[in-house]
């Protein structure tokens, strides 16, 4: 199998392994290293290394994010109301909810 872009020394790998024991962000380990997050998770499952839990949301913040969108609430609205700051995570907790999406106003008109 070939293998794409630039092979990390065994150096860099245990680097970024130290670095994500002692308790930096992942991001910060992959914008430090010129690398990828994605790249990092690798290195870190190559070592046997387990990824930490994101921060959690509450079931009530859940229901927070899904009632605004209910409402009719913007996803801009949504995540300067419920303190959700990624969007992708509210599309998860509205997918995992089984809510429907509205339609883009581009896609409507």
């Amino acid at each position: 199998m070939a293998t794409r872009g630039r092979q990390l020394s065994y150096e860099l790998e245990q680097l970024i392994c130290e670095k994500y024991n002692s308790g930096v962000l992942l991001r910060e380990i992959a914008k430090k290293s010129n690398i990828s997050g994605a790249t990092v998770m690798s290195v870190l499952r190559r070592n046997g290394i387990p990824l930490r839990q994101g921060k959690q949301i509450s079931p009530e913040k859940e229901k927070c994010v899904v009632d605004l969108y209910r409402k009719g609430y913007s996803i801009a609205q949504i995540k300067s109301e419920s303190g959700v700051k990624s969007e992708q995570t509210i599309y998860r907790i509205l997918r995992d909810a089984g809510v429907e999406r509205r339609k883009n106003r581009r896609e409507a008109e």
